[in-house]
């Protein structure tokens, strides 16, 4: 890859809107934030109906049917976890057979493949397990010892080189009036936080991906721009003259030099596991908040993250910088989390309360539950003005859920009550400080029992991000 890069474009400052594979692809195939994703119209719906015969060759489950990414395209593969040498094999032979215009989108998945025959031992035991879930609940038990760190450094780098290898043949394949984008979804920790994968947090380790584009109009150049993937969707439309509405957020690369060309904020989120996080990097200047808290960082002065600052929850300013950049406006709710502080955990795991009821004398204005792109819980709401209950479908809430009051900013009479096994409990709010007090971040209450707890904290929060699976018309 590095040798054909240096005939290529190299964007060194491109970053995904998540950590996590279905939102990010979402927004590549939308040229647009993730949430503005439409299953059946994207750019795979566009290219066809200009001419292109469109092929997905897809390596895992997140870009198979039931999360509505392959709808569009004219043939759409699924080889669960198919080595890339594979997947590398069946790309060249769609591009020799194919008569007509063609793209072809592969999907490489050897990177999240921990271990491979001839690896070296790791150094502690809970290195053999396999699944990233669990060394994420190992590291927050015990975070990564420096032995740990560079082991799984080296692992990674190891299966670099495999993907390497197996793209060789494709790179010397392809002809000269092709165009090869290479990029990915998402980036990977690899402890440097205590944590390890992705899905999880935006960190830079998380968001920051490669991007690299080779071919005719693609001269040798490094751009340092900072782009993302709603650029690189963009981009390909133009390539197969399929030009995206006015509209959308996504850019052409190739109008990067035009007079008109202005860099913008990268809008983040949200993660896929524990606290649905969102974010914005404008420049050197990063936030990112969740549950309650945010932090601001600056990138040049601290680019591996390890010094935020905390602030007051979603002030005035920040507010004003996420409606302009997304069109979501934030509101005042109050944040609902069921069993918090299980960031990590799988959110299928977990049994909680099988009923949440809400009551506010003063009036309920909406109710919704962040995206969760992979896991959607599903769950039942009724009520009326002031009341509103929640019912867990198959044994299971929503981790989180957002309530706006009519009077955000005065709790009183607030009552909550959850039902575990059989028993209900409840709990009252009656003010002892100042309803001013509750801006963010400190709990009102918390209700139930210690194996199902539910915690209650007035925030801000955008707006509801509609489900990058929803149905089609009608």
């Amino acid at each position: 890859l590095t040798a054909w890069a240096q005939s290529a474009t190299r964007f060194t400052t491109t970053r995904a809107p998540s950590s996590g594979t279905v939102p990010s692809v979402a927004a590549l195939l939308a040229r647009d934030r993730p949430d503005r994703f439409a299953p059946h119209d994207h750019l795979a719906h566009h290219a066809e109906a200009h001419g292109w015969h469109t092929t997905l060759l897809a390596s895992n489950l997140f870009l198979g049917p039931p999360f509505g990414l392959t709808g569009g395209f004219t043939d759409a593969e699924h080889r669960e976890l198919a080595p890339a040498a594979v997947q590398v094999d069946r790309a060249m032979e769609v591009l020799d057979t194919r008569t007509t215009p063609t793209l072809v989108v592969v999907q490489l998945v050897d990177l999240l493949q921990p271990a491979a025959t001839g690896d070296p031992a790791p150094p502690t035991a809970r290195l053999s397990e396999s699944r990233s879930l669990a060394l994420r609940q190992a590291f927050d038990r015990a975070p990564p010892t420096p032995a740990e760190r560079a082991f799984l450094a080296a692992r990674y780098d190891a299966r670099l080189t495999d993907l390497d290898r197996a793209l060789a043949p494709l790179l010397d394949h392809i002809d000269g009036e092709t165009v090869l984008v290479v990029t990915a979804p998402h980036g990977e920790e690899l402890g440097e936080r205590g944590s390890v994968g992705h899905g999880t947090h935006l960190t830079e380790e998380q968001v920051r991906v490669p991007l690299v584009i080779g071919g005719p109009g693609w001269a040798d150049r490094t751009v340092a721009h900072p782009v993302d993937l709603a650029d690189v969707g963009a981009t390909v439309a133009a390539l197969v003259e399929a030009v995206p509405a006015d509209d959308t957020l996504g850019r052409d690369l190739r109008t990067l030099d035009s007079p008109g060309w202005t860099d913008r904020p990268t809008v983040l989120g949200p993660t896929l596991y524990g606290p649905a996080r969102v974010g914005l990097v404008d420049g050197d200047r990063k936030w990112i908040t969740a549950c309650g808290d945010t932090w601001t960082l600056d990138l040049a002065a601290d680019p591996h993250e390890l010094h935020p600052d905390r602030t007051p929850d979603w002030t005035g300013p920040l507010r004003t910088e996420w409606a302009t950049a997304t069109g979501l406006p934030a509101r005042r709710v109050l944040h609902i989390e069921v069993q918090p502080g299980t960031a990590t955990a799988e959110p299928l795991t977990w049994q909680g309360p099988a009923r949440l009821e809400v009551h506010h004398p003063a009036g309920l204005v909406d109710l919704w539950a962040p995206p969760l792109p992979i896991h959607r819980v599903p769950w039942e709401a009724s009520g009326g003005p002031t009341t509103v209950e929640v019912r867990a479908v198959q044994g299971r809430l929503p981790r989180e859920l957002l309530l706006q009051l009519a009077t955000p900013a005065d709790l009183t009479g607030l009552t909550v009550s959850t039902t575990v096994g059989g028993e209900t409990t409840s709990a009252t709010w009656h003010p002892t400080d100042p309803p001013a007090r509750l801006q963010g971040g400190t709990p009102a209450l918390t209700v139930g029992p210690e194996t199902a707890p539910v915690r209650l904290t007035p925030t801000w929060a955008p707006a509801p991000w509609p489900d990058v699976r929803a149905a089609p018309p009608g």
